[in-house]
């Protein structure tokens, strides 16, 4: 049995898409055998069980008009916690303000995993509203990046796959494309 840490920031009783996942993935470690922990911000420092393993929150700063969500910012304070919980497997579900977790897991030699649910993108508009667009991908057969879920990539072999949401690619052409 493994102990699996998953830490989180922007996660709330509310909040959708990551809580959601979280959840899941923790049943399914418990299914497996394994020993989930979730570490979270929360209103105050708390150890309880879930149905999806244990949850522990550590006091987090209140995000303003966020509709409830609170932040991890007491570095100190999450990496004393993350070596008392002793992880043998450490996920981390945001890499701007958890990022400190990978080098104190390779400093362990604990195997660490980045999950990212946001895209880049959007994480660069916050910072630079209006300079930053999503890449785009002109459609099959020109050589240009391929994002994994288009509108066309699941479309069934003979079937015509729409290109024409897909502007210009940003991304140069590999040499061995073809024309």
């Amino acid at each position: 049995m493994a102990v699996i840490v998953q830490a989180a920031n922007f996660v709330a009783p509310r909040s959708g898409g990551i809580r959601t996942a979280l959840d899941a993935i923790g049943r399914g470690y418990q299914a497996a055998g394994h020993e989930p922990v979730l570490l979270v911000p929360g209103p105050r420092d708390a150890d309880v069980a879930t149905p999806a393993g244990r949850r522990v929150s550590l006091r987090g700063v209140p995000l303003p008009a966020s509709g409830g969500y609170r932040v991890l910012v007491e570095r100190s304070r999450v990496l004393r916690r993350l070596e008392q919980l002793g992880p043998d497997r450490l996920e981390v579900s945001d890499k701007l303000t958890l990022g400190c977790l990978g080098p104190w897991a390779r400093a362990r030699g604990v195997p660490a995993v980045l999950v990212s649910h946001e895209r880049l993108d959007q994480l660069l508009a916050l910072r630079l509203p209006g300079s930053v667009s999503a890449p785009t991908w002109p459609g099959p057969g020109t050589g240009g990046w391929r994002p994994p879920s288009t509108p066309w990539s699941a479309a069934p072999a003979g079937r015509p796959r729409s290109s024409r949401a897909w502007g210009p690619s940003p991304w140069p052409r590999s040499p061995s494309a073809s024309t």
